[in-house]
């Protein structure tokens, strides 16, 4: 009867437990990406020697696979998905990155710094990177939930540039005598925005 019809309508209102709960691979993935953060750092802090081609050679093909797939992969999909509105998404994204990082924190870049740099350039640094970490996060969860090559590549292309930036905000801050446990703690809070993405993106719809 209409209490019956009632208690249907009711039902619907609210999503099945698989369409707001994180799985479990995506925890993994989440963690792995972010714990590559701290590898980064590691290397730095530890005060192991690299050598600049190599670390070259690792900046150089990090960007060239990400640039790959997001150019060939990613902003096809997003554009077919969702139009002007994901291309306008997709411009004011790479613009706040680029403010923070190149604008705000003009003497950012990744790999090493061997510059003495003041704390307002840490912090536009830090700044700039949870963002940009944040995004990250959200591009493997909606990797993962397309799946197949997509979401291995989108992966891959993550964890390749995770690494860099580790390397980069624990440099900056170590060239900014704040010792190793901030240098440390700044990449661990990198790793955390990158888990917060991934963790959201499936919370809020409106980021797939």
């Amino acid at each position: 009867g209409s209490d019956s019809s009632a208690r249907e309508r009711n039902a619907v209102q609210f999503p099945p437990d698989h369409e707001t709960d994180v799985t479990h691979d995506k925890l993994i993935y989440a963690a792995a990406a972010a714990g590559a953060n701290l590898i980064g750092a590691l290397a730095v802090t530890s005060r192991a020697r690299w050598s600049v081609r190599a670390l070259d050679g690792m900046l150089a093909f990090a960007a060239g696979f990400m640039i790959a797939v997001g150019l060939i992969d990613l902003l096809p999909e997003a554009l077919e998905r969702g139009g002007h509105v994901a291309a306008v998404v997709a411009l004011g994204g790479y613009l706040a990155v680029h403010l923070t990082q190149h604008v705000i924190g003009t003497h950012f870049h990744f790999g090493e710094e061997t510059h003495h740099v003041s704390e307002a350039v840490n912090v536009a640094a830090l700044v700039g990177l949870l963002l940009h970490t944040f995004v990250d996060g959200v591009a493997v969860a909606s990797g993962l939930e397309i799946g197949g090559a997509v979401g291995a590549l989108v992966f891959t292309a993550v964890v390749l540039h995770k690494v860099p930036e580790g390397l980069a905000i624990s440099s900056l801050f170590l060239a900014a005598g704040q010792g190793r446990r901030r240098a440390l703690l700044a990449a661990a809070a990198l790793g955390a925005a990158t888990f917060a993405g991934v963790v959201l993106t499936d919370q809020i719809g409106a980021l797939k």
